[in-house]
């Protein structure tokens, strides 16, 4: 009877995962998609400009939604939906997959919002753990920098993707298989990533300033790249 029962648990624990899996899954799309939505609604209300990020932030640290760098302190990137209240809930911010140590602040804190986080430069900022294809500075590879802020040039671009780069250690993947992605032409999809790719993104890491600093930023471009249909962008910077 006690194998009978274990054999049946060995058998019901990895499907009851898949099962959680899948659910925070559809959780993390419908989070995209509310990005994606608000990323249009911005648009419809500043002239067709997506959000924008400020001169000089590199493309890995393109979580960051509050900062403190560059005064006056303000919102940016997809926090801008935030701080014009185009979306209110913190937490669609966050997919509920990504366990990473630096996001998990998601509750309320003394003014209502989540996500404190304090650089490694000692700035005060705030983490999602959505990023952004807002490319705000690739200097090694500045064809892949976007040109214009406008949503109408971007409808075939993916924007939204839930893999997380903090600094210290490599890209942190929500799900095992692929990322969520919102496009700028507004739908969101379930985009399946080659395993080798995640494997050779688990490489990338290391402190602010080193050399990989800006080899984190150009995987993050060609990644958005690989997410728009464009694999030889990944397969001629990062696959032997």
């Amino acid at each position: 009877m006690i194998a009978i029962i274990a054999l049946l648990m060995g058998i019901l624990i990895p499907v009851i995962r898949s099962a959680r899996e899948q659910a925070r899954k559809a959780v993390c799309l419908a989070h995209v998609k509310s990005l994606i939505t608000g990323v249009h609604a911005y648009a419809t209300d500043y002239d067709g400009k997506i959000p924008a990020s400020i001169d000089g932030m590199n493309a890995s640290w393109n979580f960051v939604c509050w900062q403190t760098y560059d005064p006056p302190p303000r919102w940016i990137n997809l926090g801008r939906l935030y701080g014009t209240r185009i979306i209110t809930d913190p937490e669609i911010f966050y997919c509920p997959s990504q366990t990473n140590r630096i996001l998990q602040n998601v509750q309320s804190n003394e003014d209502g919002v989540g996500w404190n986080w304090t650089s490694p430069t000692n700035n005060e900022a705030r983490a999602i753990s959505y990023i952004y294809g807002l490319l705000a500075e690739i200097r090694p590879m500045p064809e892949l920098e976007f040109k214009s802020l406008k949503l109408s040039d971007l409808k075939n671009r993916a924007l939204i993707c839930d893999v997380f780069i903090p600094f210290g250690e490599g890209p942190v993947w929500a799900h095992p298989n692929g990322l969520s992605t919102g496009f700028g032409a507004g739908h969101v999809e379930f985009i399946k990533v080659n395993k080798e790719v995640i494997e050779i993104a688990g490489q990338f890491g290391g402190a602010p300033g080193d050399a990989q600093r800006n080899e984190r930023d150009l995987f993050t471009a060609a990644m958005f790249e690989l997410l728009a249909g464009k694999s030889y962008v990944m397969e001629q910077n990062f696959l032997p």
